[in-house]
C-alpha cells in the first residue's frame, strides 16, 4: 500500500452501507494502512473498497483490511489496524486509551468520534520531537504543502516569545504543551496518526461557524451546555478565571465533561482548532475554550480567540481528535 492517509471525519456511504470516515488526506504516515476516504476526489483504493459489499479481507462493509480505509466507531474489526479510531475492542472499533468517545450530531451519518481526554503535554510533545525532526518527518513535509505551513521551520516550543519558558530545560513536562503555533499543533496530531480537531462534518471547520466543529460539539454535548460541566458558570470548577498559570491536565477534577474523563475544555490553556481563515501564513486560526486568566464568557464552549497562525503563547495549547 501507499503511505497512510489521515483524513478529517465524516462518513462515506455506499448504497445503504456506512463504510468509513472521510478524513483529511495526509501523506507521510507510513504504517501500510490508510484511515479513510478523500472527500472530494476519486479514491485511489481497490475497487472492492467502494462497492457497498463486505468482501476481500474487509472487516466491515468497504472498510478495514489491508487495502481499505479504517472503519468508524462501532463498526466491525479484527485488529486495531482495521479501525480509524485506533482500537479494536471485542471485534468493534472503539476509541484508543487516552481518548473519549463523543457523539456526532444527528445530521452526521456516523456513531461517534474520539477526542483526546486531556490537552497534549510537554512530555508528549517532546516524544514527538524526538521522532520527527524538521528534515525527516513525512507528516511535516506534507503539512507544509497542504495547510500553508512552509514558512514554519521550527517545530520546537518557543523559548523567546513573552511568557514562554526561557530554555528547553526550564519546561515542566507535565504541563500542557503551549508556546506552539498552529502549524506545530497540526503536525503533532498528523504525525501521531490523529488530526487537529476540525469541522464536525469533516475536514477543516468553517471560520465563521464556531458551533459546527468537533471541539464545540465535544465541549457543549451537541449544544446542550454552555460549559463542559453544565449550564451555569462555576468559577472554581476549572483553571480560570485569574488562575495565573497553566496546571497539569486533569488537576481540576470538576473541570470534566460533558463526557466522563474529558478534562479541561474550559480554561487552563486555549486549544488550537483546525478552522483557519485561509492557508496563508497570515491567516487567523481559532483557539477554543479560554485559558487560566479568562473571564466567565471566555470560558464558555462557544468562546474562541482568533489568532495569527504564527502565534506562540504560553496560554495556547491543543488536543487531537480521530476516527
Amino acid at each position: 500500500m501507499n503511505a497512510r492517509r489521515l483524513l478529517a471525519s465524516t462518513a462515506l456511504v455506499t448504497g445503504t452501507a456506512l463504510a468509513c470516515t472521510l478524513l483529511r488526506p495526509l501523506e507521510g504516515i507510513s504504517d501500510g494502512k490508510r484511515d479513510a476516504a478523500p472527500a472530494d476526489a476519486v479514491p485511489d483504493v481497490a475497487p472492492h473498497c467502494i462497492d457497498g459489499i463486505m468482501n476481500a479481507d474487509e472487516s466491515d462493509v468497504d472498510c478495514g483490511g489491508a487495502e481499505c480505509w479504517g472503519c468508524l466507531y462501532d463498526r466491525r474489526c479484527r485488529a486495531d489496524a482495521d479501525c480509524a479510531t485506533g482500537r479494536c475492542n471485542v471485534l468493534q472499533c472503539d476509541c484508543a486509551p487516552g481518548f473519549v468517545a463523543v457523539d456526532y450530531p444527528a445530521a452526521v451519518p456516523a456513531a461517534k468520534y474520539c477526542v483526546s481526554s486531556t490537552e497534549v503535554t510537554y512530555a508528549g510533545y517532546a516524544s514527538f520531537l524526538a521522532q520527527c525532526s524538521d528534515a525527516s518527518c513525512g507528516a511535516w513535509q506534507y503539512a507544509s504543502l497542504a495547510v500553508g505551513c512552509g514558512w514554519n521551520q521550527d517545530l520546537a516550543p518557543s523559548t523567546s516569545d513573552p511568557g514562554c519558558p526561557p530554555a528547553a530545560n526550564a519546561i515542566d513536562a507535565g504541563l500542557p504543551a503551549a508556546c506552539v503555533d498552529w502549524c506545530d499543533a497540526y503536525t503533532y496530531c498528523a504525525h501521531r496518526g490523529l488530526r487537529l480537531c476540525g469541522g464536525v462534518a469533516g475536514g477543516t471547520a468553517q471560520f465563521d461557524m464556531p458551533r459546527a466543529t468537533e471541539w464545540y460539539n465535544a465541549c457543549s454535548k451537541l449544544g446542550e451546555r454552555d460549559y463542559p460541566y453544565g449550564l451555569a458558570f462555576d468559577p472554581a470548577a476549572c483553571n480560570g478565571p485569574e488562575g495565573g498559570a497553566p496546571a497539569p491536565p486533569a488537576t481540576f477534577p470538576a473541570c470534566v465533561g460533558p463526557y466522563p474523563l474529558l478534562f479541561d475544555l474550559s480554561g487552563n490553556v486555549a486549544e488550537w482548532e483546525d478552522g483557519c481563515s485561509s492557508k496563508d501564513q497570515t491567516a487567523e486560526c481559532p483557539a477554543r475554550g479560554g485559558f487560566y486568566d479568562s473571564d466567565e464568557f471566555g470560558l464558555t464552549c462557544l468562546s474562541l480567540a482568533r489568532l495569527p497562525k504564527m502565534t506562540r503563547a504560553p496560554w495556547v495549547g491543543f488536543r487531537c481528535c480521530r476516527g
